[in-house]
């Protein structure tokens, strides 16, 4: 299902050109776009009260890796037992231009509006600058007027990601399907020897991804979906992880393995699985798909990025 994550106004704000008289616009703005659902985005160019109020700058921290350290009685040192990555903040920075002081008010009151919410969501920072295929899980926090005056005010955003990085604003096959409406290749993805549905007992699967596609531990989000005949054994050989399928599958059926957890049909079937499961590395990754003829798989999954 193609998403449409930003506005689709023809004309959208830039940088003041040659006889524009009535645009005071003197950088590139960047286009923010919220969603509660990943699905149905909003951006600030379809906000009517928001028309006049850019955002000009946005300050990503950089990511915050945290390792669990263990000590061994009688060991020197620690050994690193787990590394995850911490919350960071993003602060957007906006501007307006006024017509008095008391503007002030009203602009960070429509901003407020925008960004407030009791629960996570998700925001893109699109634009000639900005990453139209990432998103981040977000929450506001109190909103700043940083400089006010007659002519402008200033006012910055401090947003909190909740998941220490990005995540593709859709999955690998949907991005390659349409990969224009999230940004093209902007990303430095390759071109379209990158496929993500294959029909050969050996090929290769690229993920883009800065960290590994994790859905045991870290949860990720990562569906592959098997058809053919045969009780199929499918393994990555670049990080030794597997998954097998003792029950023999017929032309009718479809295997998904969602995250860690197979179906058979759309009905749950951990019982005739070894409970094993995929992991992807950053990069490319090799596999091998036995036990299987006629076979068709596909891989589905998001990317997740530190910057």
């Amino acid at each position: 299902m193609t998403i449409q994550v930003l506005s689709t106004v023809t004309d959208k704000p830039h940088p003041y050109r040659f006889n524009e008289v009535d645009n005071w616009v003197p950088f590139e703005p960047y286009e923010i776009s919220k969603s509660i659902d990943g699905n149905k985005w909003t951006s600030v160019y379809d906000v009517p009260d928001l028309k006049d109020i850019y955002c000009y700058k946005a300050d990503i921290d950089k990511a915050n890796p945290v390792d669990t350290l263990r000590t061994f009685a009688g060991t020197d040192g620690q050994t690193v037992d787990s590394t995850r990555y911490e919350t960071r903040t993003i602060t957007l920075h906006f501007v307006a231009r006024t017509i008095n002081i008391m503007d002030t008010d009203i602009v960070s009151d429509e901003l407020q509006r925008y960004f407030a919410s009791r629960t996570p969501y998700w925001i893109v920072i699109a634009g000639k600058y900005g990453r139209a295929y990432e998103r981040w899980l977000v929450k506001a926090g109190q909103l700043k007027v940083i400089e006010a005056d007659e002519h402008w005010a200033l006012v910055d955003v401090p947003l909190t990601n909740l998941s220490g990085y990005a995540q593709s604003v859709v999955n690998s096959v949907e991005f390659m399907t349409n990969p224009s409406v999230y940004g093209g290749f902007e990303m430095g993805l390759l071109d379209k020897s990158v496929l993500y549905t294959q029909t050969t007992a050996s090929f290769q699967i690229f993920n883009p991804s800065d960290v590994p596609v994790d859905p045991l531990q870290q949860h990720h989000d990562i569906t592959i979906t098997i058809t053919g005949t045969g009780a199929p054994t499918l393994t990555n050989t670049t990080n030794k992880t597997s998954f097998a399928f003792k029950k023999a599958l017929k032309s009718s059926d479809t295997l998904k393995l969602a995250k860690v957890n197979p179906y058979l049909n759309n009905v749950q079937d951990g019982l005739d699985s070894d409970h094993g499961w995929i992991q992807l590395e950053p990069g490319w990754n090799s596999f091998t798909l036995t036990g299987l003829s006629n076979l068709k798989i596909v891989f589905d999954f998001a990317w997740y990025f530190l910057s």
